[in-house]
């Protein structure tokens, strides 16, 4: 009885499995002590170690070892009836080193550790991400301000290049306008020197022909 007991627990010196053995859920449990034959019994049973959890392979070995030690317990007591847990008989395969149920149990302290470090690290990739997107949805807030901004910059800018084209154009027009109003007043002024001047001489040339006609007269 002892000897099938036995054959139930975690060997630390057991050799580890070649195939998955880069599996860090396989490396966990052979760390704890668990062979590579209760591991691969228990992935097969769960579907794998991709969708079985830690918990769940190592709740599967604790229970398949607490049926095996139940049933080294009845051998050990000569097909009697299981003996009290701590008797030195059947009770080894129930409450002695087969009773993987009982409280303080190595095996399930390590799994319990396990099971902890599992969700410790879920938690942690998940709050990993949650900051990355945190960071990536910030990262694209800032630039989408940025461009807000510069848009905003370059149609004030824009805006602005139109108000001093329309301030040049005005103060063009305005000189012009003011040049065509001095060359007319100077034309003006031009023409009535003209008219001043014919006069002068139309006026001038009476008084000749009057002072030759008096001359004459005499």
């Amino acid at each position: 009885a002892t000897a099938q007991t036995n054959s139930n627990l975690p060997n630390a010196a057991a050799t580890p499995p070649t195939a998955g053995e880069g599996d860090p859920l396989v490396s966990a449990l052979l760390g704890m002590g668990f062979t590579s034959e209760q591991i691969a019994a228990a992935a097969a049973a769960c579907g794998g170690t991709s969708r079985a959890t830690a918990d769940d392979l190592v709740a599967w070995i604790l229970g398949e070892g607490s049926s095996s030690g139940g049933d080294g317990g009845s051998d050990g007591g000569g097909g009697g009836p299981s003996a009290p847990a701590g008797t030195s008989d059947g009770g080894a395969g129930t409450s002695g080193s087969g009773g993987f149920g009982a409280s303080g149990n190595p095996r399930e302290v390590g799994a319990v550790s396990v099971a902890a470090a599992a969700r410790d690290s879920a938690v942690a990739e998940r709050q990993r991400r949650e900051a990355e997107r945190a960071q990536r949805e910030a990262a694209e807030t800032a630039r989408r301000e940025r461009e807000a901004k510069l848009a905003a910059e370059r149609l004030a800018a824009k805006r602005e290049e139109q108000r001093r084209i329309r301030r040049e154009w005005n103060n063009r027009e305005k000189e012009r306008q003011r040049e065509e109003a001095q060359a007319r007043l100077a034309e003006e002024m031009q023409r009535k020197q003209r008219a001043e001047i014919e006069r002068s001489k139309a006026e001038a040339q009476r008084r000749a022909a009057q002072a030759q006609a008096q001359a004459q007269a005499q």
